[in-house]
């Protein structure tokens, strides 16, 4: 599961992607109206400025190359959790969004390992039962 909390100027999605549990964040930038190479650029340097992991850039229209160019020149995060690149400044149009695409992230939800019920034996002694009880048969 993910936090997400709003700044003046961004949203911070929250997460964990490795065995020092420190969250990494990933702040998202809503632009409509007019866009620009510069807005990539203002962001890029608000990632940096804040040591955040991701900058992501929704907008309504679609990118120009200068923006492309500008969201690739900054290059990827790698996730040491997930072994895995994800581009660090990602550009989504509204579009994209309603047509079912994600951000590119590692995972937000933290799995856990189950616990053994209360009361169970474990496996062993419940296989010498079992032989126990078939050999009365």
């Amino acid at each position: 599961m993910f936090q997400l909390e709003e700044k003046k100027d961004y949203a911070v999605i929250t997460f964990i992607d490795d065995a020092t549990d420190k969250p990494k964040r990933a702040l998202v930038q809503v632009k409509s109206g007019h866009i620009k190479a510069s807005d990539l650029r203002d962001l890029r340097g608000t990632v940096e400025r804040e040591k955040a992991a991701l900058g992501i850039f929704i907008t309504l229209r679609l990118p120009s190359e200068a923006m492309k160019k500008e969201a690739a020149a900054a290059g990827f995060y790698h996730s040491p959790g997930w072994n895995q690149d994800y581009a660090r400044i990602q550009i989504l149009t509204i579009s994209d969004l309603l047509a079912g695409e994600r951000v590119r992230m590692p995972p937000t939800g933290v799995t856990f390992k189950q616990a053994q019920k209360v009361g169970q034996k474990p496996e062993a002694e419940q296989g010498k039962r079992l032989s126990s009880y078939r050999e009365r048969q």
